[in-house]
């Protein structure tokens, strides 16, 4: 979706470096939220989807710390695990 974050379109699209290179660059604040795009998908939803382990656990490791995050519905009512 055009709404997506920079971060999601890497993670959606399989630019392995460059999202795991975003979300290095991104402190605990960012996924406090979750900030999510117009599917009310947060990049936890998008990097399930894409299946790549590595990329799940950086950013399931990243976004440990809220539970809202872990525990977020899409508009589909699915949550991202």
């Amino acid at each position: 979706p055009h709404s997506d974050s920079p971060t999601m379109h890497a993670i959606r699209t399989a630019q392995k470096p460059v999202a795991l290179f975003l979300l290095s660059k991104m402190d605990k604040y960012h996924f406090g939220g979750p900030k999510v795009n117009d599917d009310k998908q947060s990049v936890i939803h998008i990097a399930c989807e894409n299946g790549d382990p590595e990329l799940i656990k950086e950013v399931v490791d990243r976004c440990a710390m809220s539970e809202k995050a872990l525990h977020a519905v899409d508009k589909n009512g699915m949550t991202p695990l």
